[in-house]
């Protein structure tokens, strides 16, 4: 009876890894935490031959950077990118406390470790986007590289929220005309910042107070209708974003999703483009997927029809931020990581799903086990108890010849 209890408890506790999304397509990569760069997400040139003719005359939009155009100088657009990460919750947390809402630019590889989280954002009304699949400087890619880091992306958050964004928001806000109008094919605009807290380079410093005094100085300063950049993604990071939130509530100022922010009257869920091209099948297709979603193959490069030729890239090629300065975001880019890789620990969870669910069931086993072995030891003490009454009884009765 006992093992039965056992074997049902057991695949309770699994049932959250069984019951799980099916991210059988992603392309095997590490999470993303800057400690850790995964290599790019896998090329598949059909993608980018699709994209190519479907939006052939879809225009290219200008970067968005700021909440312009909206009447209300108090509004400011909060973003944080690079997530979602187990600090995140956190960072939920304080925003349902204040009640209002904001927008996370989220990295593919980490949305199939942390889809709840992901699910958390959605249900309490902030705004998602797209930040690439793996966090690479897009100007260093390929055509067909920068494709997949957004497809892939963009399948991962229609897996787990059941809509497809149309904003994206380029890691180190690295820009070119090559990258803006491969994904204005894609249905995607970028967004970009007016004002960034560098909240990474004070990682592992103990100087985070910084990031506060850049908010308490924009604020005195008379900075309006803003959209700042912070990350969610450490606790370092994660740790001051309710007392810089605060400062701009204490200000006056309203915090907004970003479709409020630029006065977008649509869904920012509602990327046409994308989601025809997922209805098609290419996706699948190409990745060698059967009916149930089983993965087949998947390498580093996808053959496909065409074998058109990749744009080069200039190594030393600069891009002007948002605030103006011409700076080499490859230069950005290591120098990030050399500060963070000796600062943070890279322990984090491989998978959280399948972590939950076998630690459940680890729990499942010590409790049973010790039900059994605890059952046992009270039977054998009831039978000796049981023994030596009888023995008693026994040896009070008259002897017969």
């Amino acid at each position: 009876m006992l093992q039965s209890v056992l074997v049902c408890l057991t695949l309770a506790a699994l049932s959250p890894v069984f019951a799980a999304l099916d991210f059988s397509w992603c392309p095997e990569r590490s999470e993303y935490n800057w400690n850790v760069l995964p290599a790019p997400a896998p090329e598949v040139p059909s993608w980018t031959d699709y994209f190519a003719t479907a939006g052939a005359s879809l225009p290219v939009p200008e970067d968005i950077t700021s909440c312009d155009g909206f009447s209300d100088p108090n509004i400011w657009g909060a973003t944080f990118d690079d997530g979602p990460g187990i600090h995140t919750p956190a960072v939920l947390d304080y925003f349902q406390k204040v009640q209002m809402k904001a927008t996370f630019w989220l990295v593919g590889a980490n949305i199939v470790r942390h889809a709840e989280t992901v699910q958390r954002m959605v249900r309490e009304g902030h705004e998602i986007g797209l930040h690439t699949y793996t966090h690479k400087d897009l100007r260093t890619l390929s055509d067909d590289q920068i494709v997949s880091e957004l497809v892939f992306t963009a399948r991962a958050v229609l897996e787990v929220t059941g809509a497809v964004p149309k904003y994206f928001r380029s890691p180190y806000g690295s820009i070119d005309d090559r990258v803006r109008n491969l994904a204005a094919g894609m249905g995607l605009r970028c967004v970009l910042w007016s004002v960034d807290s560098d909240d990474w380079i004070h990682v592992g410093v103990g100087d985070m107070w910084q990031v506060l005094d850049s908010f308490k100085t924009w604020m005195f300063s008379g900075v309006k209708r803003a959209i700042s950049l912070q990350h969610d993604l450490f606790g370092e990071t994660a740790s001051v974003i309710p007392s810089t939130m605060d400062t701009l509530i204490n200000s006056g100022k309203r915090i907004v999703p970003l479709s409020e922010c630029i006065h977008d009257s649509d869904e920012t869920s509602t990327n046409t483009v994308l989601t025809a091209f997922f209805e098609s099948g290419l996706f699948e297709q190409a990745l060698g997927l059967n009916g149930t979603g089983a993965k087949l193959a998947l390498s580093n490069t996808i053959p496909a029809s065409s074998t058109k030729p990749t744009t080069a890239v200039n190594a030393t090629e600069a891009s002007i931020s948002p605030t103006g300065n011409i700076t080499d975001t490859r230069a950005v880019e290591g120098v990030r990581n050399a500060a963070v890789a000796s600062k943070q620990d890279a322990s984090s969870p491989t998978n959280k799903f399948v972590w939950i669910g076998v630690g459940a069931a680890m729990a499942v086993f010590v409790i049973a086990a010790a039900a059994i072995a605890s059952c046992s030891f009270m039977r054998g003490k009831r039978r000796n108890a049981i023994e030596t009454a009888q023995a008693r009884r026994y040896s009070s009765l008259p002897a017969f010849d």
